[in-house]
């Protein structure tokens, strides 16, 4: 489902790109911008290959499809749609990407993780912050057990702890 979905967002940007072309007779990349969902955990659901594939989409279209920000974070009036409030911060954000790719000709990258290497039982992640440090931010998001991470195996092993090591962008699992 993941590889259809993000095939399905880089034929909507082309077309999308094509026909604000031929409209306006740009000859300059004219990126979507998108924002990723995030009310998966309302319904009982864990993760969502949709979210996973609308950041492939991002890494893997040379700036073509740019991700914005997830959601999870931004306030909700039923903890699935964007009231006055959602809606303000949203807009900044894509104010805030809208300037760094139109008026200063850079390209955003997100918070995202950039790798993830595994050394016996511990796992680092680590992340591009665009503005550090990075942080669990249990105020704004309430903390599911290990700020999230999980991990999963024929063995039934599991994610023992989560610990971030600001210095490096990263966090460190326990397995």
């Amino acid at each position: 489902a993941s590889l259809t979905y993000e095939a399905d967002m880089t034929e909507w940007q082309n077309d999308y790109e094509t026909d604000a072309s031929a409209i306006s007779l740009q000859s300059a990349l004219i990126p979507m911008l998108h924002s990723q969902l995030s009310s998966w955990t309302k319904f009982g659901h864990t993760t969502s290959t949709v979210a996973m594939a609308q950041l492939a989409a991002h890494v893997n279209s040379g700036g073509k499809n740019v991700l914005v920000c997830p959601k999870y974070f931004i306030p909700t009036t039923d903890g699935v749609h964007l009231g006055a409030e959602g809606f303000q911060w949203l807009g900044e954000y894509y104010s805030k990407v809208y300037q760094r790719i139109v008026f200063e000709g850079s390209r955003w990258e997100p918070l995202r993780p950039t790798s993830c290497i595994m050394y016996g039982a511990v796992i680092t992640v680590q992340f591009h912050v665009p503005v550090g440090p990075l942080v669990f931010d249990t105020v704004l998001v309430t903390n599911p057990g290990n700020y999230g991470f999980e991990y999963s195996d024929v063995n039934g092993v599991s994610v023992v702890s989560a610990v971030l090591d600001v210095a490096n962008d990263s966090v460190v699992i326990t397995l």
